[in-house]
C-alpha cells in the first residue's frame, strides 16, 4: 500500500500543485468552495487528490487506531488497514446517500452540489495535516498515544472549520432555519453514524 501510495502522489503532484492555492483559500474564505467547484479542471483535479488521499488517512486512521471501533481492533493487525478502509467507505456512502436524497428538494442544485464536494477540500487539508503532523511526531519519536491524540484534535479542527464553512456557503441563500436542517441532514447525521458505531461496537 505505501508503494501504491508513492506512485499515486507521484503521478498526482501536478494536480495537486495545481489546486493547492485554491485549497489554502479555502481555510479562510468560504468563496473558495465555489471558485473551486465553479472550474472544471481545478474540480477535476480535487477529485482525483481526494481519491488518492484516501489510502494515506487509512493507513494513518488504521497506524494510530484513530476509529476505535471494536471489530477493527479484532481484525488482525495485517489486515487493519482494510478495515479502516471499510468504515471510511461506508461513512463516505452514507453521506452520499443523504447528499441525493436532500438534493431532490434543493432551492439551488448548483450550491448545494458546491457545499457537499467542499468536504474533499477539507478532507485533502486533514490528510496534508495528518501526514505532516504525523511524520514530524515521528521523527521526534513522540510516543504513539501523542501522535493519535494530536492526530484527532488536527482532524477535529478541520471538521469544525468545514462546518463553519458550509453554514456561511447554506446562509448566502438559506434562511438559518433551513441551514440547520440541511447540516443535519449532510453532516450531524452521518458523523453521529459513525461516533455511534465507535461508542457502540
Amino acid at each position: 500500500l505505501l508503494v501504491l501510495l508513492a506512485l499515486l502522489m507521484i503521478a498526482n503532484m501536478r494536480n495537486f500543485l495545481t489546486i493547492l492555492p485554491t485549497l489554502t483559500d479555502c481555510l479562510s474564505r468560504w468563496k473558495a468552495n465555489v471558485n473551486m467547484e465553479a472550474n472544471v479542471h481545478l474540480s477535476i483535479s480535487r477529485n482525483y487528490s481526494a481519491l488518492i488521499a484516501f489510502l494515506p488517512f487509512c493507513l494513518l486512521a488504521a497506524r494510530f487506531d484513530l476509529f476505535p471501533i471494536g471489530f477493527v481492533g479484532a481484525v488482525p493487525e495485517g489486515y487493519r488497514t482494510l478495515a479502516v478502509m471499510g468504515v471510511v467507505l461506508c461513512y463516505a456512502l452514507l453521506r452520499q446517500l443523504a447528499f441525493y436524497s436532500f438534493s431532490l428538494r434543493a432551492p439551488k442544485p448548483d450550491m448545494f452540489r458546491t457545499i457537499h464536494f467542499s468536504s474533499y477540500n477539507y478532507f485533502l487539508i486533514a490528510t496534508l495535516l495528518l501526514m505532516v503532523l504525523d511524520m514530524v511526531m515521528l521523527l521526534a519519536r513522540c510516543p504513539d498515544e501523542t501522535i493519535r491524540s494530536v492526530s484527532i484534535y488536527a482532524t477535529g479542527a478541520v471538521y469544525l472549520l468545514s462546518l463553519a464553512r458550509k453554514y456561511q456557503l447554506f446562509t448566502s441563500y438559506c434562511n438559518p432555519f433551513q441551514t440547520f436542517l440541511y447540516l443535519c441532514g449532510l453532516e450531524f447525521i452521518p458523523t453521529g453514524a459513525l461516533i455511534a458505531a465507535v461508542v457502540l461496537l
